[in-house]
């Protein structure tokens, strides 16, 4: 403008003159900036932008976009004002679409937080698990800067890692079957009931560890008593010693002396009044019955 209002203001020029006007034209015009040369310089900036922070696949996303737009710049002969705003616009837009690791990661938490389906864990194991991942979204929140896409996948598995501290039901039930299987009072039944008794045991355990959902907070019960009651297919050693002493009595006295058959009798009824049926006996107490009836049993002496 200052060079315009000189030149206006004179009647007319010497050639010195003229050529002096033109070369501060010329050095006023080497100042200007086009609109796409601030354009260029944004994009660049764009494509130098530090996307640590950011989820590596909107990083990819935003470097895509930018590249695209890149080309369509360099494509374009005139950019004008407007056009500068749009393009600054299309730009930000970009950037906001950009999601940092640090709130994909709390939205991961969240998730994990919300739609875990507890009904299958137990309350306690429920609460721990919900206290370990809220501390650590906090850390997360607290320390933005130090979650990024360097750590993000580091991040998520210690995030899965903590699933690992929900205990769950049918584990719970598990135990307890081995638990079952592993009483020591088991010595004070017979060794066929005890095999029933392992039978129904081996085909509960087989059907959770088929199905671990099969146990909720709301059947588990149901489950421990059902398992509870396969203890009455059991039959202590006390009984089964009854049991058999009492069959030793009622055999058929006509064929043997009144004699001997007395004799055995007394034997038989010694021998019942060594054990009770409530006390506990193991398999060797058996082994010693059975051996004191065989010796009765010799007692015994036919007719023929």
């Amino acid at each position: 403008m200052e060079i315009k209002n000189k030149i206006v203001s004179k009647t007319s020029l010497s050639e010195n003159e003229f050529n002096d006007y033109l070369n501060q034209l010329k050095d006023a015009k080497s100042v200007l900036v086009s609109y796409k040369s601030v354009l260029t310089n944004l994009i660049n900036e764009a494509k130098n932008f530090n996307l640590d922070k950011y989820t590596l696949e909107s990083s990819n996303n935003f470097n895509n976009k930018i590249n695209k737009l890149y080309s369509q710049i360099n494509n374009l002969m005139n950019i004008d004002f407007e056009k500068l705003n749009n393009f600054k616009n299309i730009i930000n837009q970009y950037k906001n679409e950009l999601i940092k690791c640090v709130d994909e990661l709390i939205k991961y938490i969240n998730n994990k937080i919300n739609l875990t389906d507890y009904q299958y864990y137990s309350p306690e194991s429920e609460n721990i698990y919900r206290s370990n991942l809220k501390e650590l979204k906090n850390n997360f929140i607290n320390n933005e800067n130090l979650h990024n896409k360097f750590s993000y996948e580091d991040d998520i598995k210690k995030i899965n890692d903590y699933e690992q501290n929900l205990f769950k039901l049918s584990d719970e039930i598990l135990k307890l079957i081995q638990e079952k299987k592993n009483n020591p009072d088991l010595i004070y039944f017979t060794e066929s009931s005890k095999n029933n008794y392992f039978n129904k045991l081996d085909e509960m355990t087989n059907l959770i560890k088929n199905n671990w959902k099969l146990i909720t907070r709301n059947n588990k019960i149901n489950y421990i008593l059902k398992i509870n009651k396969f203890y009455d297919i059991l039959i202590t050693n006390g009984k089964f010693i009854k049991q058999t002493l009492n069959n030793s009595k009622n055999i058929n006295s006509n064929i043997y002396t009144k004699k001997t058959y007395q004799e055995y009798l007394l034997k038989i009824n010694e021998i019942d009044l060594e054990y009770l049926e409530n006390n506990k006996y193991t398999k060797a107490d058996i082994d010693k019955v059975n051996k004191k009836l065989n010796e009765a049993y010799k007692i015994l002496k036919t007719y023929l």
